[in-house]
């Protein structure tokens, strides 16, 4: 059963401060759980891997090397050689970062794992 979450009012004019509910409160520990402020290390350690892991992979929807990032390493200027590159007739390339894996290293790193 979803637990209700608190809301802060402004004593001055009765606004709702809070109005997002964080996922934590999905947790079935969370209603035990005496400090609520700290970190849930166990999932920031899944999703941090999840995203290094599939950035080198370059796994699709798991990877953060996209489009948008590309652009915005440009609109930055910084690393040239990530950004997109024009290309006639079709929509800029992505090339390939040198961070990510060839099809060997996946290949080789897998077996390790």
């Amino acid at each position: 059963m979803r637990e209700e979450c608190d809301m802060h009012y402004d004593d001055l004019d009765d606004e709702v401060l809070w109005t997002k509910k964080s996922i934590f409160f999905e947790l079935p520990y969370w209603k035990d759980n005496k400090l609520r402020h700290n970190l849930d290390i166990m999932h920031i350690e899944k999703n941090v891997c999840d995203n290094i892991l599939g950035t080198i992979l370059n796994m699709d929807k798991k990877s953060r090397d996209d489009a948008n990032v590309r652009k915005a390493l440009e609109e930055v200027g910084i690393k040239p050689p990530l950004w997109l590159q024009p290309s006639a007739g079709q929509d800029s390339i992505m090339l390939v970062a040198p961070y990510s894996m060839s099809v060997d290293e996946k290949d080789r790193f897998l077996k390790v794992l």
